[in-house]
């Protein structure tokens, strides 16, 4: 069985898991610092609100 990661951008198939290293390793802590890294969010806006429950989670205190 293949191993699928969780898409959180469709528009631009980014990942959970390519946006959680964006917010841990590049300290991006916005919608708009992520979609400069990762290209998530940039199109349709549709997974906004994922990445910024992703940001919540993961961003350094």
């Amino acid at each position: 069985m293949e191993n699928k990661e969780k898409m959180i951008c469709m528009c631009n198939e980014i990942s959970e898991k390519e946006i959680i290293e964006a917010i841990t390793e590049k300290n991006c802590n916005t919608v708009e610092k992520v979609g400069e890294e990762t290209g998530a969010g940039t199109i349709c806006g549709g997974c906004i609100p994922l990445i910024e429950k992703l940001i919540e989670k993961h961003k350094k205190e």
